[in-house]
């Protein structure tokens, strides 16, 4: 397996804002400084952006050489990072909270709750193909009826699977292995998307590349 790119990584941690310790936590306070640590280029500016439930949104920000955004809610603060990896959420996360500290915020943290997406792209060897050999006769009745309809009649092909957590109610996202789209079939190019971080997540995918080949 080659790693082309690390295309986006988020990471949540659940995270309460509690009673403001001094006078400083002020909306307008809090901009800021967060503006003046990591040079957001659109930040809250009215009232009615302050809408935790929604979420108060921080975009484009520089930490370490990678642009993040940032989402407060009313449980958790949200980092995304193009290309940085969920390394990078997590050191940005660990930041912002010793920052505001120092603006007078105090975080109540659940130490042990951590939410990430890892989104990748790859090539893997393999017989990828081989997968969808027992329903392969699927994609030709779905050409045969859209050449019906008056489309073109190629079959189609299965280029993707998904895995998901069997507990009923709120659960991670679904974890989805796909070919990427806008290449040729040979070209061995996928797209990976999961709720990991991106270090597991390619060594999930390792694995998979091992049992398919």
């Amino acid at each position: 397996m080659k790693l082309i790119g690390i295309l986006q990584s988020t990471a949540v941690r659940a995270i309460n804002v509690a009673s403001p310790s001094s006078a400083k936590f002020y909306g307008g306070n809090l901009v800021r400084a967060l503006n003046e640590r990591y040079g957001f280029l659109e930040s809250p500016t009215r009232l009615g952006d302050f809408d935790y439930k929604a979420g108060v949104k921080f975009l484009q920000g520089m930490f370490d050489g990678n642009l993040v955004d940032v989402e407060i809610l009313e449980s958790g603060v949200k980092v995304y990072c193009k290309g940085g990896g969920t390394d990078v959420c997590d050191a940005f996360l660990e930041d912002l909270v010793s920052a505001a500290i120092r603006f007078g915020v105090k975080f109540e943290e659940t130490p042990d709750f951590r939410i990430y997406s890892s989104a990748i792209e790859f090539e893997m060897d393999g017989n990828y193909d081989a997968l969808f050999s027992r329903i392969n006769a699927i994609g030709g009745l779905i050409g045969g009826c859209i050449a019906s309809y008056g489309g073109p009649g190629d079959s189609y092909r299965g280029i993707g699977l998904s895995f998901i957590g069997l507990l009923q109610g709120p659960a991670p996202d679904p974890f989805r292995i796909e070919r990427r789209a806008n290449h040729p079939m040979d070209s061995n190019v996928f797209f990976s998307i999961a709720p990991l971080r991106n270090a597991d997540h390619l060594n999930v995918l390792r694995e998979f590349e091992r049992l398919i080949s």
